[in-house]
């Protein structure tokens, strides 16, 4: 299999691809790094493979996850309207950026914009029927989310890219795997292959039910607040004028362990992660969205893979929420280890924290109270960054021409230099064991032989 690392900001986007052709992207990242970088990787992979994407699976809500992906889903939109206008034998511009490649499935967990219809089941809610907040010529409404607090933009953005896969629209099954309910751990556990018996197995290690009723809480206080349904009125306005658009019959501390996975921190959009453990030809992956390490544990547990109190070695473990340091522990760096640790983050929100990667280094090199006892400890392990030094000062380069804001991406700048500082130090003590990777202009490329 192969798994490749895009720019993604301060977000995640993967592409894992397994030998018997199924394709899965992982998340999509921020707008601005979708289309400077995801955008036109996507458009030349899909031209020299020919092969659509057979999920994209959207681990939450959160705006560094979801944003790429509604981009992309806006983007098959507008190709889509072009065809058809061609077809028909209109006159019609053809779309100023690269044709996207085309997408079978998604997983995506989202609530309807209207409480009263969220009030079912968890077990048996429905995902994918949601209205729709507008990305359209209204310069107000484009930049509407950018005013909005973290829960305040992922809501309407989920709820958007819901309406845009809708059967009035784009037509994209979403979480079909799952009836079209919510994707989530149930019994017995799924085990799932999208492509026949050749294809990887993947199974859920969460969201669990009380953490998407947690999710439905926040999402409904959401919508009652009274400045937000003004924006949902315009919301449902632009879903309606889309349906008809798209329809073609019309500093590290010494105590680390105390400071390392309070779950009090993590928000509930991040707890609600959709996460997965996807097996091939006896190469496992974790892809652990912005869990917290509780629940991937128990995940874990429930599907058999460990026992408790147990661990289990794994080929590729995708670090939780960007390496912060409330969604993991020493315990859980203890228990799981990997061939290949993944980290998206570019040093925004400090992320990754030092910490968390101290603690990663320590479980494969450390003395005998810190060191991990799965037996592949001892083997060499890689890490894998999506972002570097040298990226983050192009980035900034061209954010100075461009005339835009430098300051998160200085202090950024700052914090990963010391991220790469640290790694390089735990690489230079560990004998050739721990092996670095730091992308610098072209996606990296992870392989698993």
């Amino acid at each position: 299999m192969k798994l490749t690392l895009l720019p993604s900001d301060k977000g995640d986007c993967l592409l894992l691809e397994s030998p018997d052709g199924t394709t899965i992207l992982v998340d999509g990242g921020m707008n601005d790094s979708y289309v400077s970088h995801v955008r036109p990787f996507l458009a030349k992979w899909s031209k020299k493979s020919g092969r659509p994407l057979d999920l994209v699976y959207l681990s939450h809500i959160d705006q560094d996850h979801i944003a790429g992906i509604l981009q992309l889903m806006n983007d098959i939109a507008d190709w889509r309207v072009y065809h058809h206008k061609v077809k028909s034998g209109e006159p019609w511009d053809e779309p100023d950026f690269p044709e996207p490649p085309s997408v079978a499935r998604l997983w995506h967990n989202s609530f309807h914009d209207q409480i009263g219809k969220n009030a079912g089941a968890i077990g048996s809610m429905l995902a994918a029927r949601a209205a729709q907040l507008a990305n359209s010529a209204d310069t107000n409404l484009q930049h509407l989310g950018a005013a909005y607090q973290a829960i305040a933009a992922s809501i309407p953005e989920a709820i958007k890219l819901s309406s845009r896969v809708s059967a009035k629209q784009l037509k994209i099954p979403v979480n079909g795997e799952f009836d079209a309910l919510l994707a989530m751990v149930r019994d017995p556990p799924d085990a799932i292959q999208l492509n026949g018996p050749n294809s990887p197995v993947i199974k859920l290690l969460g969201p669990f039910e009380e953490n998407l009723k947690e999710l439905r809480t926040k999402w409904n206080e959401w919508l009652r607040n009274a400045d937000n349904k003004k924006n949902l009125a315009r919301t449902r306005d632009w879903r309606d004028e889309e349906d008809a658009r798209l329809d073609f019959s019309a500093l590290l501390a010494e105590n680390i362990d105390d400071q390392l996975g309070d779950r009090g921190e993590v928000t509930e959009e991040n707890l609600a992660s959709l996460m997965l453990m996807i097996e091939h030809d006896s190469k496992r992956l974790l892809l652990t969205g912005d869990g917290h390490y509780d629940e991937i544990l128990e995940g874990l547990r429930h599907n058999g893979v460990i026992q408790d109190g147990g661990g289990v070695h794994v080929n590729v473990l995708k670090v939780q929420h960007h390496g912060s340091e409330h969604n993991t522990n020493r315990d859980f760096a203890r228990r799981i280890t990997a061939d290949h640790y993944v980290i998206c983050g570019n040093g925004r929100h400090e992320n990754p924290d030092r910490r968390v990667l101290q603690v990663l280094a320590e479980s494969r090199m450390g003395g005998q109270e810190v060191v991990s006892q799965n037996p592949e400890a001892s083997r060499p392990c890689h890490f894998w960054f999506n972002c570097s030094v040298k990226f983050l000062e192009r980035q900034i380069e061209q954010r100075r021409k461009n005339k835009l804001g430098l300051t998160e991406y200085t202090k950024a700048l700052k914090h990963f230099k010391e991220v790469e500082s640290d790694m390089k130090d735990y690489a230079a003590r560990s004998d050739a064991r721990i092996k670095l990777h730091f992308l610098d202009s072209k996606p990296l490329e992870l392989k698993l032989v």
